[in-house]
């Protein structure tokens, strides 16, 4: 199986070997640049997975090189990185967003290798999707679970009973999909899983707030890109004319990606947290 593609573009040489060595061992095959002349050929000649991009570069500004993927159509989730403070990576970030890039995460220099490693871990999901099931933890298929299985726990009672009703709606949908029947449920489970986000993730952001969490930010702005790709299935799912087939494939895709949110959003990003919430519980 082909390695998801990350490239990084950073003036500093040791820099760019530490993203290279954490992406490699996430499971990235990692391509680094130092220079504006050398990135622009490898983004135009690739369709690269993720693009960590520092913002003060000698020969071309990260704004101007932001705005410059924007142009090319770019849908590569974006890391920003820097070593300038007061703000700087936050206003770059949402005028990245302003148009039209995503931003994955900001990261400050000197960078943290646990939370690029993270993020990375977080990015890598949708390219390494494996299925879970009621029966991992000793349900019966089609069944629901009681309880959310206990490596899932993030230490907060109103978390944890938000992640088990996701269990239990992905478990759901699951078991319609391989009964042949994911086409009659789908709309019905996107349009809970939206209600999902809008209520599970303001409440998680606000406490994450409340207990001080120190990458709250970023956490946040993985929270969007969740829910741009549920507002991209829902968009997909009312396309009219597509084919058996191409219906089949997206119902599989909706399944995969919500037991990656379970199985790498969950235990990746949400128990980073967990030794924070101990303190709101």
């Amino acid at each position: 199986m082909t390695k998801p593609l990350l490239i990084s573009i950073d003036d500093d040489p040791s820099i760019g070997a530490l993203i290279d060595v954490v992406a490699s061992v996430v499971g990235f095959e990692a391509k680094t640049v130092e220079t504006w002349k050398q990135f622009k050929p490898l983004i135009e000649n690739t369709d690269p997975d993720v693009i960590v991009l520092d913002l003060i570069m000698p020969d071309r500004d990260g704004i101007e090189i932001l705005q410059w993927l924007n142009e090319q159509k770019c849908t590569a989730p974006v890391i920003l990185i820097s070593a300038y403070r007061d703000g700087y990576l936050e206003a770059a970030a949402g005028i990245g967003q302003g148009r039209g890039i995503q931003i994955a995460a900001t990261i400050n220099k000197p960078i943290d290798t646990n939370l690029l490693r993270d993020v990375l871990v977080n990015l890598l999901s949708i390219h390494s999707m494996q299925l879970l099931t009621p029966q991992e933890f000793g349900a019966e298929q089609g069944c629901t679970l009681e309880e959310l299985p206990a490596q899932f726990s993030v230490s907060h009672p109103d978390m944890d009973a938000d992640h088990l009703s996701l269990f239990n709606l992905i478990f759901t949908y699951q078991d319609a999909v391989e009964n042949d029947k994911g086409e009659d449920v789908m709309a019905d489970v996107l349009a809970r899983l939206k209600d999902y986000t809008e209520n599970h993730f303001r409440r998680e952001e606000e406490l994450m707030e409340a207990c001080g969490y120190p990458q709250y930010k970023n956490h946040c702005q993985v929270h969007q890109m969740l829910c741009a790709k549920v507002e991209q299935f829902a968009n997909d799912t009312a396309v009219t004319d597509l084919s058996a087939e191409d219906a089949q494939s997206l119902r599989i895709a909706f399944v995969e990606f919500l037991n990656n949110w379970l199985r790498n959003h969950i235990l990746s990003l949400d128990k980073n947290y967990e030794g924070w919430m101990k303190k709101l519980s």
